[in-house]
């Protein structure tokens, strides 16, 4: 199994800074390296959590997005670890590319 260690409320996986992997192949080492990264970068608890890639593919949910050329109310639905990114059509930087 493939664990992950990410932030449930942004859905951001963390990785360590000196290292390009952003999986783990055990949930021992995965717990090892959220305690770690809560030690190192002073997160609170909940801020940090562990889960196979699976339960975190189904946690990462559809949510909805207003497109920032166009009509107001112009919804669309992204997953929630795109929000606020380069792939968000609410941000400049989508459109700039």
């Amino acid at each position: 199994m493939t664990y992950v260690v990410y932030n449930p409320d942004t859905m951001k996986v963390y990785k360590k800074q000196t290292q390009d992997r952003m999986h783990y192949a055990d949930e021992k080492t995965a717990k090892r390296m959220a305690t770690r990264l809560k030690n190192e970068r002073n997160l609170p608890d909940e801020k940090v959590k562990v889960a196979t890639l699976e339960q975190f593919n189904t946690e990462d949910i559809e949510v909805p997005t207003t497109n920032i050329l166009g009509d107001k109310g112009n919804v669309v639905m992204i997953r929630k670890s795109l929000k606020g990114s380069c792939c968000d059509p609410g941000t400049e930087s989508y459109h700039c590319m």
